[in-house]
């Protein structure tokens, strides 16, 4: 895996710097930029893009649920996103995401982040995963291994528009990609797609 060839803490660190980033802007978006989150509200936000797509796959291959399993990634991501919303940083690191040389590398950086993250976690828990599966009808199937990669390389994009911010009292409603299909054809869609097909093909 291409994680055994780079220091995983640091980027680790990084990588919740990105999610914590994300977390913000997504919640700006779906609140219509009406006032923040409280505190509680956006670290269960941050948590559900990071664990909720993990959680139904695993549901799906009727493994244990990342949430139980993982707690140090818990710790990590939700202990960033807090330092990142009391101490100003998240917002600091928007309003300098929307500003011109700086805001460029930056995204550079945090779209890098990101794609690699994407692309381990298609290898190590998704692919992986089905191949290693206890059936062995689910680990034979090409078709488990691509739907469950490019699960997991799509990631927190499944779950966008699940829950509704707006108000105090929330709503569970239908995902975007749901409501809106071509969304299926997108770029984040077809490259994870891409990907898993290169690793499956590749490693096989």
């Amino acid at each position: 895996p291409i994680h055994a060839y780079l220091p995983i803490p640091p980027l680790t660190l990084i990588h919740a710097i990105v999610v914590s980033h994300n977390s913000l802007l997504i919640t700006g978006y779906l609140t219509h930029n009406k006032g923040k989150l409280n505190l509680a509200t956006s670290i269960f936000f941050n948590q559900l893009l990071l664990f909720g797509p993990l959680s139904v796959i695993a549901a799906m291959l009727g493994e244990p649920c990342p949430l139980l399993i993982a707690p140090e990634f818990i710790y990590i991501y939700a202990g960033v996103h807090i330092f990142n919303v009391l101490s100003g940083l998240g917002s600091a690191l928007i309003g300098i995401s929307q500003t011109g040389g700086a805001g460029f590398l930056l995204d550079t950086l945090f779209v890098a982040v990101d794609a690699f993250a994407r692309v381990d976690g298609i290898a190590v828990l998704g692919v992986e995963v089905v191949r290693n599966h206890a059936n062995p009808i689910v680990s034979g199937s090409p078709f488990a291994a691509l739907l469950i990669g490019t699960g997991v390389g799509v990631g927190s994009l499944l779950m966008l528009g699940l829950i509704s911010f707006e108000s105090t009292e929330w709503n569970l409603r239908t995902p975007l990609w749901l409501k809106t299909p071509s969304l299926l054809v997108g770029p984040d869609y077809i490259s994870s797609f891409l990907a898993t097909l290169a690793y499956y093909v590749l490693t096989s």
